[in-house]
């Protein structure tokens, strides 16, 4: 994963302030961190080690997890050849060698080999309609310079987290709600209309958060805001989906193999949480029969045995020849963990396996 902040503040920002706002969600991406201000309309990249003080009305930060090209040409924030655009990007499209193979063959000049830049460039070249050729998972903020223009839009199921504040005078978008509330010229409280709905169901429907006046960008949706303006779209729904009917074992083996499959492609170590449950077990043995020097495999094991499911977990590994790791886990994980993990939720724990799920890539991580 990584994080991104973008910000427009029509009575300026600092570009410390903006560092700050980065810092905040580094844990998303340790790799490398940037930071671009637009300055007389040009693009323009701040050192993030450097202390001088810098106000801008437009900046963008990101923090990266390096997972697709290593290397420093598919470092973001990243501008397009032109100059005009600028794009954040979390998440990975699974199809970008397909599709930067045939950009490749009609002419266009990648300097990168990341799914980062084939997203910037279909973008310059179909603008908006570029979401129904990608495949992936992604939160991704475009700026059109040229336009003033802020592009925010989310993966279809919602996988990749995004939020944003909205007034007249400024706007924030970011990966994580705590960015946001670093930002030292907005106000706000508990959105204590939603207060009950999140304590009953555990979730808040729609685009509010906990926060007032911090909202989510929906799953399948993008937004565009422009001059005061606001357009709000969802530009893919479940419901519009062809279900596969029943007989058709073939044709859903063939999506999970190709999901899985598109999955593994990465230039990193790759690696799974197996809980020994029917959805984990599954893309365990098809990915450990494909990649079985690559891959690891990481599993919670309650020291309550009322609520283990070693047995099923260890009917898998018997299955394949892998690494795997198991963490135990207790009550003193919760003592330990659960104020830790609240901050990185940005709201209360609402899952009862949310610590486990936090020790375990936590582990993971290392």
């Amino acid at each position: 994963m990584c994080g991104l902040v973008a910000v427009f503040d029509s009575d300026e920002y600092e570009s410390t302030n903006l560092d700050r706002m980065c810092s905040t969600i580094a844990h998303r991406g340790p790799d490398s961190k940037g930071i671009v201000i637009l300055n007389d309309n040009k693009f323009q990249k701040v050192n993030p080690d450097e202390k001088n003080n810098i106000k801008f009305k437009y900046g963008f930060g990101f923090n990266r997890l390096s997972i697709q090209d290593l290397s420093d040409k598919a470092s973001q924030p990243m501008i397009s050849d032109d100059g005009r655009y600028l794009i954040l990007f979390n998440g990975e499209i699974y199809n970008f060698l397909e599709i930067r193979n045939n950009l490749i063959e009609k002419g266009h000049k990648l300097k990168s080999k990341s799914d980062t830049e084939v997203i910037l460039k279909l973008f310059q070249i179909f603008g908006e309609n570029m979401l129904e050729m990608i495949n992936g998972m992604f939160a991704i903020v475009i700026f059109d310079k040229n336009k003033n223009n802020f592009f925010v839009c989310r993966d279809r199921l919602g996988i990749k987290p995004l939020y944003y504040y909205y007034d007249k005078k400024r706007l924030i978008v970011a990966s994580e709600i705590k960015s946001i509330l670093i930002h030292n010229k907005i106000n706000t409280q508990i959105n204590s209309a939603k207060l009950n709905e999140y304590l009953t169901f555990r979730y808040i429907s729609g685009s509010e958060t906990i926060f007032k006046n911090i909202n989510e960008v929906e799953p399948g949706q993008k937004i565009s805001f422009h001059k005061g303006n606001v357009r709000k779209e969802i530009y893919w729904d479940i419901n519009s989906f062809s279900k596969i009917s029943h007989g058709e074992d073939a044709l859903l083996d063939s999506i999970i193999n190709s999901s899985i499959d598109y999955q593994l492609i990465s230039d990193v170590e790759v690696g799974t949480q197996l809980s020994g449950g029917l959805d984990s077990s599954i893309i365990a043995s098809i990915a450990f029969s494909k990649e079985t020097s690559k891959t690891k495999s990481f599993s919670i094991i309650p020291e309550d045995k009322e609520h283990s499911e070693e047995k099923y977990i260890d009917y898998i590994l018997t299955k394949h020849e892998f690494d795997s790791h198991k963490i135990k886990f207790n009550t003193d994980h919760f003592h330990k963990y659960i104020e830790k993990a609240t901050w990185h939720f940005d709201q209360p724990l609402s899952q009862p396996n949310s610590i486990g799920i936090y020790t375990l890539s936590k582990f993971a991580s290392n």
